[in-house]
């Protein structure tokens, strides 16, 4: 449309793909995401976002071909530590936490 109206509407499939994308991709996603809020939190729920380059990189090794580069995989393992460092699943040992403060 940047440069005027298109000459003919898009099909029945184009508008299908669309509703179809904007339900099930987009709408069952927030449903998801605000369900995730409400039972865990904002802060652990947050930490999803996080996990998208660890899908980003499986999905580009399985459906592109690309390879899996010991940069990438220490990346991954960094942003991997980062969200179980958040969420509480990596603990420090009792010796290192801090006294609580009163």
């Amino acid at each position: 449309l940047a440069f005027g109206l298109p000459e003919e509407l898009p099909g029945l499939g184009t508008v299908t793909a669309l509703v179809g994308l904007g339900v099930g991709g987009t709408g069952i996603a927030y449903l998801l995401y605000f369900g995730l809020i409400a039972r865990v939190g904002a802060t652990k729920t947050s930490t999803v976002a996080y996990l998208m380059p660890a899908i980003a990189l499986f999905y580009g090794a399985v459906f592109l071909g690309e390879a899996f580069t010991l940069r990438a995989l220490v990346g991954l393992a960094l942003i991997l530590a980062g969200v179980a460092g958040v969420t509480g699943a990596l603990r420090l040992p009792k010796r290192l936490r801090r006294p609580p403060t009163p």
